[in-house]
């Protein structure tokens, strides 16, 4: 799906990305995961090249 997600910014699903949650990165009253805090990197790579049968 195609959101329209600001330049700087990302998104993801929840419960989902609980994964990539450091488990103490928490708000410090209500406990909540800091999810507004979390870093994210995206780094470019090349796909993987397809088999092809011979």
């Amino acid at each position: 799906m195609v959101y329209p997600t600001p330049r700087g910014c990302a998104a993801a699903y929840f419960p989902e990305a609980n994964a990539l949650m450091h488990r103490e990165l928490v708000a410090r009253e209500s406990n909540t995961p800091g999810y507004k805090a979390m870093a994210v990197r995206f780094t470019a790579h090349e796909p993987a090249p397809v088999p092809t049968k011979g």
